[in-house]
């Protein structure tokens, strides 16, 4: 379903460690612009990049966010 190559999209922040949910939902608007972003979209569009979704409690709030699975 996602025949964009999107390795330049990521390899421009390849020095970052850690996306955001919206950060990634960008990623996936501008890699596939006539989808609109919902979290089972950027999920899969964030698994095929190579990313896992990992979640942190912050004042019992819950932050998604995803990171590398090599940098796990």
């Amino acid at each position: 379903w996602l025949f964009v190559n999107t390795t330049n999209l990521i390899n421009m922040d390849k020095n970052k460690i850690r996306f955001s949910q919206e950060e990634m939902a960008q990623l996936y608007a501008e890699a596939v612009p006539y989808m609109v972003p919902n979290h089972s979209n950027v999920g899969r569009f964030a698994k095929k990049q190579g990313f896992v979704r990992m979640k942190q409690v912050v004042n019992h709030k819950q932050i998604y966010f995803y990171v590398k699975k090599e940098d796990l």
